[in-house]
């Protein structure tokens, strides 16, 4: 008892604690003019020793969710630019395509707005419906993803499409090999 009423009677005359306390959730309010003095050096002295109040975790928080906000909203226009979007066959793709090619000579296909045909031989055709098509824009003209349905199974046929007077499809897959619409 009378080791702990001497740590009062010191504390009471503004003598220093010699173990810092936590001095953004002590409940003790100074409340002699020494006292206060003692807190206040105390806080000047643990400033330097990387003590922070419990509100600058919270505010690094806050940044960091900001920087994430402002990056998502920045990003969100370039995504919707190159994202592939769902559209229909435009016009100039529909038709009868063929190579000159001499290993493709015999084959070709054709475009629908709700099909698409291969043609392997003189006598051998088949038709897929047409379930989807996506594109986005391509160095040279506009990538196209066909999506057509083949025995329970979803399939894809990618071409780069150029349009003009002399409209052409590349394969994704065979960029050397030039397909013209027949006219």
């Amino acid at each position: 008892m009378k080791r702990r009423d001497a740590d009062k009677s010191a504390s009471r005359k503004g003598k220093r604690r010699k173990t810092p306390r936590n001095l953004w959730q002590s409940p003790e309010v100074p409340t002699t003019r020494e006292e206060l003095a003692g807190l206040v050096q105390e806080i000047i002295t643990t400033q330097g020793a990387g003590v922070k109040p419990p509100g600058a975790k919270l505010r690094r928080n806050q940044i960091a969710f900001a920087v994430a906000v402002v990056l998502a909203l920045s990003a969100a226009p370039i995504a919707w630019v190159l994202w592939p979007r769902s559209v229909e066959i435009p016009d100039g793709m529909v038709g009868r395509w063929t190579t000159t090619v001499p290993m493709y000579a015999d084959r070709s296909f054709t475009v629908a707005k709700d099909s698409v045909t291969f043609l392997t031989s003189a006598q051998d055709s088949t038709i897929y419906p047409i379930l989807d098509v996506r594109s986005k824009s391509a160095e040279q003209g506009t990538a196209y993803t066909i999506y057509y349905a083949s025995f329970g199974q979803d399939l894809e046929f990618s071409v780069v499409f150029t349009d003009g007077p002399d409209p052409t499809i590349q394969f994704i897959n065979q960029r050397g090999m030039i397909w013209k619409k027949k006219r």
